[in-house]
């Protein structure tokens, strides 16, 4: 890619772009949400065309009017808001993939056949191809969402925070495959925020920054305070926030035996205002399903109180009346209407409020999306920007404000800094300490926990459905909260 730019309205996403990767390299793509990095991505990819540049793909000029011109040009891309059709299986997925799909839909065997191939071919092994994708965990949708690029047998392929939605072993898994791959004579592109995999799956990195390219390095060469740099422009003095002493106040949240109807176990844990409690553990232990019921999004079982009143909440608009809202994991899906401005989504937690006679009065709309912009560092052109033109960062930003418009007092987190970039964490971690600070109750479900050590008071350890340990933080080592996760020893 040479001179690649790309311009929204007044917005420059790209500035001219240079940048190249090698058939059998992993080659890392970094930079802070905002960068450019999703610009580039739609630019490879044939979703968006550049205002100007060039692109060459195994030496051959291309210009790509659409994605399908990409796809015969031999490049993939796994987005990370999944392209996968909800209501179809994970077979009729698969077969999308391939030529002659049409073909393999009129033999359900044949189809099948085809989608044991493509999943055998990644090493996956625990998709039912006839399973609606409207069923899947995040994490097999991502899986899914990865053989299905491979199913059309790429030259080059385009992984856009595909760790993100992933567990410590499907992240290892997934690294492996890039390696393999690579081997093989494929260029991989790997685009992540967490260094740790950077450095693990590539061989060199180029760096963006405010739409431009900043440096390329071979990895071996360049130490992870030389790549911040570079990635922020400016060093980073504290990355979490300064330990606190919570001021704690009234019991917000009591659990008791509590959980998604269905699961083992059962969650008990009390909550008071002013205080941070992380939900740790591995990876589906029911950490996602325990604040789904809370929310009142799944079906619950045991006993709920809410600021001392037992409760049995059935939906999320009662959970929201009661003052607990909830920040989902998929914040594409669950979270926001991407077509929709910011103004739009931050003014959809607040339309019972400031509604008049069922008319929403500019102004006051207006006020309430320019006060979030401005009080979370939102980046944006102006509250009229569509929220999926924005960065994965600031539409993160964009959705904690459309949650804290509803004046909730009790805010459950489901990893809410999955795929943003460190200037942003260290921004939403501020955030998370000034909201206890003023006297909010948060549980944070994360998959980090390093973040869950640093921004948490208390951590409750989660194995099959329930708590099994929670401890203090001050003083806590992720090998610490390792062994209890395994161990199951409460402390």
């Amino acid at each position: 890619m040479r001179g690649a730019a790309k311009r929204y309205d007044a917005t420059v996403a790209l500035a001219g772009v240079d940048f190249d990767a090698l058939a059998g390299e992993v080659h890392g793509i970094l930079g802070e949400n905002g960068a450019g990095k999703s610009t580039l991505i739609k630019l490879l990819s044939g979703a968006v065309s550049p205002d100007a540049g060039t692109i060459d793909v195994f030496g051959e000029r291309c210009r790509f009017r659409a994605p399908r011109y990409a796809q015969q040009a031999g490049v993939m891309t796994v987005f990370q808001e999944l392209s996968l059709v909800p209501d179809l299986t994970v077979a009729e997925n698969l077969a999308f993939a391939k030529r002659g799909a049409t073909r393999l839909l009129r033999s359900r065997r044949r189809l099948d056949r085809h989608a044991r191939a493509a999943l055998l071919r990644v090493g996956i092994d625990d998709l039912d191809p006839g399973e609606l994708v409207s069923e899947l965990s995040l994490e097999k949708r991502q899986r899914l969402e990865i053989a299905k690029a491979l199913a059309q047998a790429p030259r080059v392929l385009i992984l856009d925070e595909a760790t993100s939605a992933l567990s410590a072993t499907e992240v290892e898994w997934l690294i492996n495959l890039t390696r393999r791959l690579a081997s093989e004579g494929l260029a991989v592109l790997f685009i992540s925020h967490r260094l740790s995999e950077i450095r693990t799956a590539c061989d060199r990195v180029t760096i963006l920054r405010n739409g431009e390219t900043v440096a390329s390095y071979e990895l071996a060469s360049v130490d992870d305070e030389r790549l911040i740099m570079d990635m922020i422009g400016r060093r980073i003095e504290r990355l979490f926030p300064a330990r606190r002493v919570p001021e704690l106040g009234e019991v917000a949240l009591e659990l008791d035996e509590f959980g998604a109807a269905g699961s083992t176990g059962g969650a008990s844990f009390t909550l008071r205002r002013g205080e941070i409690l992380g939900l740790g553990g591995l990876q589906g232990q029911g950490q996602t399903g325990l604040l789904l019921a809370i929310y009142g999004a799944v079906r619950s079982k045991g006993r709920l109180r809410v600021a001392g009143n037992p409760e049995r909440l059935s939906s999320p608009a009662q959970a929201l009346a009661l003052g607990v809202a909830l920040v989902p994991e998929d914040r594409g899906g669950e979270g926001l209407l991407l077509d929709k401005s910011i103004r739009e989504n931050i003014a959809l937690g607040v339309l019972k409020r400031i509604a008049q006679f069922g008319v929403i009065p500019p102004r006051v709309e207006r006020e309430v999306a320019d006060g979030a912009v401005a009080n979370l560092r939102i980046r944006c052109s102006s509250t009229q920007q569509l929220a999926g033109t924005l960065s994965g960062g600031n539409q993160q930003k964009v959705l904690l404000a459309k949650v804290l418009a509803t004046e909730a007092h009790v805010l459950l987190l489901l990893d809410p800094t999955r795929g943003v970039d460190i200037g942003t964490k260290a921004e939403l971690y501020e955030a998370f300490a000034d909201l206890a600070t003023r006297g909010y109750a948060i549980v944070l479900y994360s998959s980090d926990a390093e973040e869950l050590i640093h921004v948490c008071d208390r951590v409750a350890v989660m194995s099959a459905g329930s708590i099994v340990g929670t401890v203090e933080t001050d003083g806590l080592s992720e090998p610490d909260l390792l062994r209890l996760a395994v161990g199951g020893r409460s402390q």
